[in-house]
């Protein structure tokens, strides 16, 4: 089976790289991929998959009607459209490593089966109108905000809603995307399967078990979070419960990895670290990947506590999983995709979004209790485990072959 997979912008480190690369890389056992880029990220891709066909459109994540700057780029692609319209096949080879013709890939290689868009809209809309001219099914991943943001905005609603409709199957990345995506997109969904499958990791490849499941936890409690510093990410009510740890542990301390992408947000954040005077939050920044092993390695517990701001929210939450596979046991929030990535009572605790008290709580909880920390660490171990994208996989190619059959 052949599948061509639409990509999203991936030239960054980012959540959309890590499901691609991932995916497609356990998928590559059960199919044979053939990979669509936007012509920038064609150098990152063909790193990323040394032992794939690449082939490069004009744009993919950009492509949005409303953006004049995208118009050339995407004028280019219907261009394409248009011509192979006149003439059924492309002139010449394309080996999967220029920029020639984008349907000049079908010599030698066979027809493809499916059309599978890595990100709902507005790559989704690339993905829709190749397998359109390619006469196939298309499919959709479901990753988080992207998937649902757009109800904000009439003409990309109505593009995205008939993106949707005309959809083989969706597959959401956590239940809490599916049900949003069913909440305000459901007068286009009647009769699309959608289909949850959930997010996966290889972080345990690295960290090995005989380690996480024997830990040593520091003397000193020490709570870690990951994650950009933005609004969504809820920083401001983790500091707000890390305060109130403060008042019974006193030589509990913060530390924060992530870069600073609101600057605004990050100053309300000083702000209230200042007013509260609050010690020992320390705002880490980007850090290299030792750096980072040596924090997992040394924190008591793993702390995220994301909010949805609008339509914005946290589609799964790869970095609760991350913290399992060195045994960390974790806290959340009960919003978006959080409650797919951790297991309340089981790998950590979940508390409602604005629930200070109870966060304060649980952290004190585990920072004090090393018997439970150490079982919910153990149990987020097995966890990530068991969330691998060869998991992953071969629930998207048991999908694919019912999709084929219909």
């Amino acid at each position: 089976m052949r599948v061509a997979y639409v990509l999203p912008s991936i030239h960054i480190p980012s959540g959309w790289r890590s499901f691609c690369s991932g995916l497609i890389n356990a998928l590559s056992h059960y199919v044979d991929p053939i990979i669509f880029v936007a012509a920038s990220d064609m150098e990152v891709a063909t790193s990323l998959f040394p032992h794939q066909r690449v082939f490069s459109l004009p744009l993919t994540q950009r492509a949005l009607l409303t953006d004049l700057h995208a118009w050339p780029a995407l004028s280019a692609f219907l261009f394409e459209i248009i011509k192979r319209r006149f003439r059924r096949r492309g002139h010449g080879h394309n080996h999967g490593r220029d920029h020639g013709n984008i349907f000049d890939y079908t010599h030698g290689y066979g027809e493809i089966d499916l059309v599978h868009s890595l990100e709902a809209y507005p790559t989704g809309l690339i993905g829709f109108l190749l397998a359109r001219e390619l006469r196939k099914p298309h499919v959709i991943s479901a990753i988080g905000t992207y998937a649902v943001l757009w109800a904000n905005y009439r003409i990309h609603k109505f593009i995205y809603g008939q993106i949707l409709k005309r959809a083989r199957a969706i597959f959401p990345i956590s239940q809490g995307t599916a049900a949003l995506i069913k909440k305000h997109f459901g007068q286009y969904l009647h009769g699309v399967p959608i289909q949850t499958i959930l997010c996966g990791n290889d972080y345990a490849r690295s960290i090995s078990r005989e380690a996480a499941l024997n830990r040593e936890f520091p003397e000193i409690p020490t709570i870690l979070s990951v994650g950009v510093i933005i609004p969504r990410k809820g920083y401001h009510i983790s500091l707000a419960a890390f305060a109130k740890v403060k008042e019974q542990l006193p030589q509990a301390r913060y530390w924060i990895v992530g870069s600073i992408d609101d600057v605004n947000y990050f100053k309300q954040l000083q702000h209230f670290i200042a007013a509260h005077r609050l010690k020992d939050v320390e705002f880490l920044g980007e850090v290299s990947e030792e750096k980072l092993r040596q924090c997992y390695e040394q924190a008591s517990l793993f702390l995220l506590t994301p909010q949805q701001i609008g339509l914005y929210f946290e589609g799964f939450g790869l970095v609760y999983l991350e913290a399992g596979a060195y045994g960390l046991p974790v806290i959340g929030t009960k919003t978006g995709g959080v409650p797919d990535a951790v297991k309340d009572g089981v790998t950590g605790l979940l508390f409602e979004p604005g629930d200070v008290e109870g966060l304060s709580r649980g952290l004190l909880l585990l920072l004090t209790n090393r018997d439970l920390a150490r079982k919910f660490g153990q149990a987020n171990r097995d966890w990530a485990e068991t969330l691998t994208w060869e998991r992953s996989a071969r629930q998207y190619y048991e999908a694919y072959l019912d999709l084929i059959k219909i």
